[in-house]
């Protein structure tokens, strides 16, 4: 069994903002999801793959998907984590990597605390860093403009088809 999770922020307010590109990519992929309260997570259950969706905001993903490994006995070198990155170019998309760190990614830093390694894969999509370090926080919680869209879906689109290469693998 493979698990693939797509790092973002629940809620409608977060749809399309660049710390949800996991999610995004996830929607390419699934066939339908379903609420599970005792994962606090969206899933979308396959006979092969679990597709997941935490609802925890990003700085506690690693509770879903902790409960979500421990339920079904994954082995962290079959888990796919999906994210945004902010030190890379806008749509360059890099990965899978496997045991990498969570190189200030707080939801990656979160996922290796509960799971206690870092030996799982990550597939990651610049969003763009933001001129004034202050403001990466904000950034991340922004959408695309017009003017990034174009290379934003051109990255997400090259992450589905890697993570679905991944699951092939």
């Amino acid at each position: 069994m493979k698990l693939i999770v797509g790092l973002g922020n629940p809620g409608t307010k977060f749809v399309g903002s660049r710390h949800n590109v996991g999610f995004d990519v996830l929607d390419s992929l699934a066939d339908s999801w379903q609420e599970e309260t005792k994962f606090e997570a969206i899933l979308d259950l396959n006979d092969d793959r679990i597709l997941l969706k935490p609802q925890t905001y990003m700085n506690n993903s690693g509770d879903a998907v902790s409960k979500v490994v421990n339920f079904y006995k994954i082995d962290p070198e079959n888990i796919l984590i999906i994210r945004d990155d902010i030190d890379l170019t806008l749509g360059k998309v890099r990965g899978p990597v496997l045991d990498s760190s969570s190189a200030g990614h707080k939801g990656v830093a979160s996922i290796i605390e509960s799971l206690g390694t870092q030996k799982f894969w990550q597939l990651k999509m610049g969003v763009g860093r933001p001129v004034v370090k202050e403001l990466i926080n904000t950034h991340v919680l922004e959408k695309f403009t017009v003017e990034e869209n174009e290379l934003a879906e051109k990255g997400l689109k090259e992450m589905s088809a890697k993570a679905e290469e991944w699951l092939k693998s």
